[in-house]
């Protein structure tokens, strides 16, 4: 199998960063809900010692809902817990903003609102994204403009007091910003490696099916090959002309068969195989195995290179097989020399076949110069190849078309 180059390998990584796993997005709720609740608990102690026991409770109220948040979350409520986080950390900023002032540095938690954002949702919802992150800009906004116009006055607090405040705050702003950036790249860095880890996964188990398929290709050849070893030592002993022919027929077709095994298990592209050299080969077999004739026939070919599946390629083989078969044997009964061509091009993902031969030619009404088995085997195969074809008797002899839409694209190699 082809192994991907370094400049691939880049890239791949390139499209993985800042992709977090759904499991790292539900792992990030509970991971914010304990910070905010870590750095609201001493807040219960500072209001209490402020004697703002109002602020006292909701600091309280505020450790016990991030905590609830922790619960949902792992009751895999996960929607409805990503939701009660946007909306709890911006109702906690505006409340403690107003109630403490805007020096008292609670909107500097609203800096890690894009992070928290980023780390909650898959990239691919931008809208879901723009709208939250649009969420924490109007709180922003209000609680600045709250604080020009005095519309909620805060209460009054000490200024040294509230710089003590404002430090406590920015220090655990800055705190929460960092272990957000530390969270989003550690889940970037698992994420990644764990598809490096799947995708060399995926490339063992392809090499392994490969190696299975191959080795498929093999036995089916041997197998194959045994058979028509068989019917060749059958032949030997059989003495009836007519029978010895039909043996000798089965026997290309085997050959043909097995032919198309041995070339895929040579390919590296187990699933295709070129059309051009796979029949070169086996025209070279049939007229080899048709040399006690004692006939000249010229076998004419014009074949473009073409890739096709082993479900294309099989009928389409045993077909030629046919025809030659025909000819050889029924064509050129009142002649010593004789001329083949066979043609395989592709136009307009289509395959355009034309075999024709400067024989006799064929009854077109009964088509009785042509064995009965061999015209039967050729029409399902054509049907099996969905084609579409003509049997004809031309001036110089014996013509045959078909078109074929295969699977796969067909243009020359």
């Amino acid at each position: 199998m082809e192994v991907k180059s370094v400049a691939s390998s880049n890239n791949f990584l390139k499209q993985t960063v800042h992709i977090q796993s759904e499991e790292a997005r539900n792992q990030t709720i509970n991971r914010f809900c304990l910070l905010i609740a870590l750095t609201s608990f001493p807040y219960i102690f500072i209001f209490i010692y402020l004697k703002i026991y109002l602020l006292a409770g909701i600091s309280t109220s505020v450790v016990m809902l991030f905590s609830f948040f922790i619960y949902l979350n792992k009751k895999a409520h996960y929607k409805f817990a990503r939701t009660a986080v946007i909306i709890a950390t911006n109702v906690e900023v505006f409340i403690f903003s107003t109630s403490l002032g805007f020096d008292s540095g609670i909107y500097l938690y609203l800096f890690a609102a894009p992070l928290l954002v980023y780390l909650l949702f898959d990239f691919n919802q931008q809208k879901t994204i723009l709208f939250y992150l649009f969420t924490y800009i109007l709180t922003f906004l209000i609680i600045y403009f709250n604080q020009r116009i005095d519309f909620i006055p805060p209460f009054q607090i000490e200024p040294n007091i509230q710089k003590a405040i404002y430090a406590f705050n920015f220090c655990c702003a800055f705190f929460m910003c960092f272990m957000l950036v530390f969270y989003f790249a550690n889940n970037n860095y698992n994420y990644i490696l764990n598809l490096i880890m799947n995708k060399n996964l995926l490339q063992k188990s392809l090499q392994d099916r490969e190696l299975l398929l191959s080795e498929i290709h093999h036995r089916v050849k041997n197998n194959l090959a045994v058979v028509s070893a068989l019917l060749e030592l059958q032949t030997s002993h059989v003495e009836d002309e007519k029978v010895k022919n039909v043996i000798i027929e089965s026997k290309n077709r085997i050959k043909s068969i097995a032919l198309l095994h041995e070339k895929l298990y040579e390919n590296k592209a187990l699933g295709e195989i070129d059309i051009k050299e796979y029949i070169n080969e086996l025209v070279s077999y049939i007229k080899q195995t048709f040399n006690y004739k004692n006939k000249n026939i010229e076998l004419n070919l014009n074949i473009d290179s073409i890739k096709l599946n082993i479900d294309d390629a099989m009928p389409l083989s045993l077909i030629i097989n046919e025809l030659i078969t025909n000819s050889y044997k029924h064509a050129f009964t009142n002649q010593d020399n004789g001329k083949i061509n066979i043609s395989i091009l592709p136009k307009n993902n289509r395959i355009h076949f034309l075999y024709t031969d400067n024989g006799q030619g064929i009854q077109i009404e009964n088509k009785e110069n042509m064995s009965r088995f061999g015209l039967t085997l050729i029409e399902a195969l054509a049907h099996q190849l969905e084609a579409t074809y003509v049997i004809e008797k031309v001036d110089e002899g014996f013509s045959f078309k078909m078109q074929v839409k295969v699977n796969n694209d067909v243009s020359a190699k």
